[in-house]
């Protein structure tokens, strides 16, 4: 997705200021800074890459420049009820005089109007004379953003004029143009609690890109979290100039294992535009917290995190470090799983069910019963307590001397995944306003546990897996096919 470009070549011969038909004036360099009020409504953005590569200075950003061979265009963010500042830099063309031989230290005064501003309207920027170094030095603008209204410019035009006194008239110089953005409240990182961020800290730009282009105009919170997740309804949300129409859920990068493994974070998502559970429901959570969106329960900004787990809530210890989250069969339901392996596997091994060097074993247990697994839709299941065929391929297959159905149909969509991967033992959701979000999956806002479940899990069990000469099949195991929220654990 290209939203802006960051430099955009181009063919053009610049409107100058122009002495008996001579070019003598041209402008060379825009600057944006930090507003009137401080630092404090100066957002500054950094590049969705894993360099970390910051966009805007501290307190100041070039945001449109001339090159050798092309014209750079870079954003600038403020918050709401802020009045920006900016400074530009002319150039004299063909080294001519400004006035004629007699006249070069006449004065020359510079005033810049907005675009989008009728013609009559006062001044972006009042007319200034221009320094001997031919700057226009810094100057606020003429009016504040409407405090708590959220603004996206595509390209916020400033059309330079000159004038050789400061009443006028004036003529055209040229236009610069820039992404710029208007939250509605100051942003937070994501996770903090009612502490706003520190001056400095730095945002990524298709977080604030998102947050403030789905809600533009708006002025209540609600309405612009309930904007934004519009987009994410529609499964393909874009990085700011990405390499891809869409980013992705579960795609080939994130399915990847190890390597991806290494890399859970917001910011390795934005780069590789590819992401799982949890990197999504942060990205949503970031780009909430970016207009200073809390959730009103817990007060996290940016909304409050929650797990999904199937039947209980537990912490497991994962090879390389740390912990999973997950949940555990019921001790009736793990009894009935081992009968029924059993049954169709008599080499299956009861006493030692989570062995991998054995032919057939649980994929996961912890610490003597299995972690249990729910089935997002659309899984065609016939009976409970039965062991369907899922992968390699999803069809009736010859395994120890029994058939088994594949039941995996056609998957509910996700993010830029027509039909992702659809077995886990655990999902990460997002709780604002007392609604829940799965920007996973695009789904909701839902008002409870029983209607997220009944619209996303087809059945809940777990995973056994079955060696034949070399070749690993994985099996589902079904113990219930109801889709409610008491065989479902919500951590919140």
């Amino acid at each position: 997705m290209n939203t802006f470009k960051n430099s955009i070549f181009f063919i053009l011969v610049f409107a100058a200021l122009t002495v008996k038909g001579q070019n003598v004036l041209s402008l060379a360099k825009v600057t944006f800074y930090s507003p009137v009020a401080g630092t404090k409504g100066w957002i500054r953005l950094e590049k969705d890459q894993d360099t970390g590569d910051v966009i805007s200075g501290v307190s100041q950003t070039d945001a449109w420049e001339v090159g050798s061979t092309m014209i750079k265009d870079r954003p600038v963010a403020y918050v709401s009820g802020t009045q920006p500042r900016v400074s530009a830099v002319f150039k004299k063309i063909g080294g001519f005089p400004l006035f004629g031989c007699n006249r070069a230290s006449a004065s020359l005064f510079v005033r810049g109007r907005w675009a989008d501003a009728p013609s009559t309207a006062t001044p972006l920027l009042k007319p200034k004379e221009l320094s001997p170094s031919m700057e226009y030095n810094i100057e606020p603008f003429s009016f504040v953003f409407d405090k708590y209204t959220i603004r996206y410019y595509p390209a916020f035009t400033i059309i330079w004029e000159y004038a050789t006194s400061e009443e006028g008239p004036w003529k055209p110089i040229s236009s610069s143009f820039n992404p710029l953005y208007v939250t509605h409240s100051a942003p937070v990182l994501v996770g903090t609690s009612f502490i706003q961020s520190l001056p400095g800290e730095t945002h990524f730009l298709t977080s604030v890109h998102i947050a403030c282009k789905e809600a533009n105009g708006q002025s209540s919170i609600v309405p612009a979290a309930n904007q934004i997740y519009n987009l994410f309804k529609g499964r393909c949300v874009g990085k700011v100039n990405g390499t891809k129409n869409c980013m992705e859920y579960w795609g080939a990068y994130s399915n990847g294992g190890t390597s991806f493994d290494t890399y859970r974070t917001l910011r390795h998502f934005l780069a590789q535009e590819d992401a799982r559970c949890g990197e999504w429901q942060q990205f949503l959570s970031d780009v909430f917290s970016k207009h200073g969106i809390y959730d009103g329960i817990s007060s996290d900004y940016g909304g409050k995190p929650v797990t999904v787990t199937g039947y209980s809530y537990t912490k497991v210890p994962v090879e390389g470090g740390g912990f999973a989250s997950v949940g555990i069969l019921p001790l009736s339901a793990y009894t009935s799983m081992l009968t029924t392996v059993k049954y169709y596997f008599p080499e299956f091994k009861i006493d030692d069910p989570f062995n991998k060097s054995n032919n057939v074993y649980i994929e996961e247990g912890w610490p003597s019963n299995a972690i249990s697994q729910f089935f997002v839709k659309n899984w065609a299941f016939d009976s409970e307590d039965e062991l369907y065929g899922m992968w390699p391929v999803n069809e009736i297959r010859n395994l120890g001397g029994h058939f088994f159905a594949g039941a995996d149909g056609y998957g509910v969509r996700a993010q830029g995944n027509s039909d992702p991967r659809s077995h886990f033992n655990n999902h990460a959701i997002l709780r604002y306003n007392g609604l829940y979000y799965d920007p996973s999956y695009g789904t909701g806002p839902f008002t409870n546990h029983t209607e997220w479940a009944n619209t996303s899990i087809n059945g809940f069990g777990c995973v056994v897996v079955y060696k034949e000469a070399g070749v690993i099949h994985k099996l589902l195991w079904l113990h219930q096919k109801t889709s409610t929220s008491n065989n479902i654990k919500f951590t919140e």
